[in-house]
């Protein structure tokens, strides 16, 4: 399964080949848990109920499961605050999120990282999608709609 490793060092060999070097740079977030217990989640810098990262930018998300990479997805025409939004609710004791009706994983999710493409290249979030995805095919358990075997 994906690593957050292997999706950084995807974003740098995109940001290498595909992008121009005096373009803007691609931030990325801290890992954000979405639990409120900072013992729950190690590498995690950001927490539950915290404003989502990288929150008022387009760009892409990972959601984990541990170490384990469940989904990329993108906000391009749309914040990542209000994509990441649409997924996960309060608890019920409101110390963790979990997912809405409706949203299913493989493995319930643990974390989320963002990485924001520059304002004026919202655009990009679409590209950088579609590459993450293509590189780590069958790697990506709940990135399923639309893959044909």
């Amino acid at each position: 399964m994906a690593t957050l490793e292997e999706i950084d060092s995807l974003v740098s060999c995109y940001c290498a080949n595909y992008r121009r070097v005096d373009l803007p740079q691609i931030q990325r977030s801290e890992i954000y848990s979405l639990s409120s217990d900072n013992n729950k989640h190690k590498d995690a810098k950001l927490f539950w109920p915290e404003t989502w990262p990288n929150c008022n930018e387009r760009g892409v998300y990972a959601i984990f499961s541990d170490s384990e990479v469940l989904y990329i997805g993108k906000a391009s025409l749309q914040d990542l605050g209000y994509r990441l939004s649409s997924y996960f609710v309060y608890s019920s004791d409101r110390k963790s999120a979990v997912p809405k009706a409706g949203h299913s994983w493989s493995k319930p999710p643990t974390s989320i990282v963002t990485w924001a493409v520059p304002k004026e290249m919202f655009f990009e979030a679409s590209a950088l999608e579609e590459f993450l995805i293509s590189k780590l095919k069958g790697q990506l358990p709940d990135n399923v709609v639309g893959v044909t075997t």
